[in-house]
């Protein structure tokens, strides 16, 4: 690899890292913070509960179950999230597998993936990288608004323009104006370590991010040629 390429790969690499830390601490702060102290509450108010009404106590108890639950997902999702990555041979499907894998298993959301495999194979391990992230968040950003089936697609909207599209299911009751409330500052933040812009569709049920395949200068990205 180029010392060029790899400066730049190292910088994507680095920024994709700072990122990634920063959704963990939202996640952490968010989430899990919030539902340790809920558990904290229920688990007093079960106590106190268990002498004069038992089953009351055991109704709260039954909620305190299911919010270990709930952030057993979400710790288990954040440890996903840190695993360690070899950029280098990173693969964009494999990962994209165990990605819909581990959401359809913790969050039960069934995802539907149409990848061009003519551009995924060419594009480097960084910009795969990249792709995946904003994937993930999409999927996140997403499964926060309770969607539980999305559509995605990876395909050439031209020859130097590709397109990641993320849809509501055709079964989805959220299909019309699905992600009007959908945070896309952090999808964007990805997208823009590849050159790529967020667009979100006029009915709201469709999340897009166009992103160039040509050679640029500082991406070792698909040539167009």
């Amino acid at each position: 690899m180029p010392i060029e390429e790899n400066h730049h790969t190292l910088n994507i690499q680095a920024e994709i890292g700072d990122l990634t830390r920063q959704k963990v601490v939202r996640q952490l702060h968010d989430g899990l913070t919030q539902t340790v102290s809920a558990l904290a509450m229920r688990i007093n108010y079960a106590r106190r509960l268990i002498t004069d009404d038992p089953q009351a106590a055991g109704e709260e108890l039954e909620k305190v179950e299911n919010l270990t639950r709930a952030a057993t997902k979400e710790i288990r999702h954040i440890i996903f999230l840190l695993r360690p990555e070899g950029q280098e041979d990173f693969e964009l499907n494999s990962e994209l597998d165990s990605l819909a894998e581990k959401m359809g298993e913790l969050f039960d959301i069934e995802i539907s993936m149409a990848f061009n495999e003519d551009l995924v194979i060419q594009l480097p391990g960084d910009v795969q990288n990249v792709i995946f992230r904003i994937v993930e968040e999409m999927i996140d950003s997403a499964r926060l608004l309770n969607e539980q089936m999305l559509e995605i697609s990876l395909s050439l909207a031209q020859s130097d323009l590709a397109q990641l599209n993320l849809e509501a299911g055709k079964e989805s009751d959220f299909m019309v104006n699905a992600f009007q409330e959908m945070d896309l500052n952090n999808i964007q933040s990805y997208a823009s370590l590849i050159g790529g812009s967020v667009i979100l569709g006029k009915d709201n049920n469709l999340v897009q991010v166009l992103f160039p395949v040509m050679k640029m200068k500082g991406l070792g990205m698909l040539s167009s040629e």
